[in-house]
């Protein structure tokens, strides 16, 4: 029987055939940045929205606050699609504006204004991602964190239906599971 470990070795190893193989990154910060976005990108194939039905083709906005450590590498996601959704990307946004977006990437340097963040946040159907030591135990939804030469996604479930987001199971079994 296939282990957690074989799934997410599989996942990953298939997330970077289908979106970054051949593409050069310098160093180990963009490596790291390139393969979260792969990430990003999976875990919107794997999230429900409530504005899901068939036949919704507006875009699927993905918005970053903070400082950007993904470099260039986000762009690409700008050339996909999920449930035939374009994927939209902007980039540092205010916090007047996380209305619009579906996805929140949450930038470390806003590590001391979570609270706020989430307090924005708590009433509307967006998916908060961010790479913060703790940040789904504080509130937020997917935590990429990086242990070792590994990342690892964190998931906080009961956040993520206060908001109205259905996670999907593929996702709920690489992931950590934080209630």
């Amino acid at each position: 029987m296939p282990t957690r470990f074989s799934y997410q070795f599989v996942l990953v190893s298939m997330i970077w055939l289908c979106c970054y193989a051949g593409v050069a990154y310098p160093d180990e910060l963009n490596d790291e940045y390139a393969i979260k976005t792969a990430f990003i990108y999976n875990v919107i194939r794997m999230v429900e929205w409530p504005d899901d039905r068939e036949g919704n083709t507006t875009p699927i906005s993905i918005c970053l606050i903070g400082e950007n450590y993904f470099g260039d590498s986000l762009n690409a996601l700008e050339r996909k699609t999920v449930r035939d959704r374009p994927l939209v990307l902007k980039k540092n946004i205010q916090l007047n504006t996380v209305k619009n977006c579906h996805l929140l990437f949450i930038s470390a340097s806003e590590r001391n204004n979570l609270a706020t963040i989430f307090r924005t946040v708590a009433r509307l159907s967006v998916l908060t991602v961010g790479d913060v030591d703790s940040f789904a135990e504080m509130g937020g939804i997917v935590n990429l964190w990086r242990d070792e030469e590994r990342i690892k996604v964190e998931v906080n479930l009961s956040a993520a239906e206060k908001v109205n987001l259905k996670i999907s199971s593929r996702l709920l079994q690489l992931a950590r599971v934080i209630q």
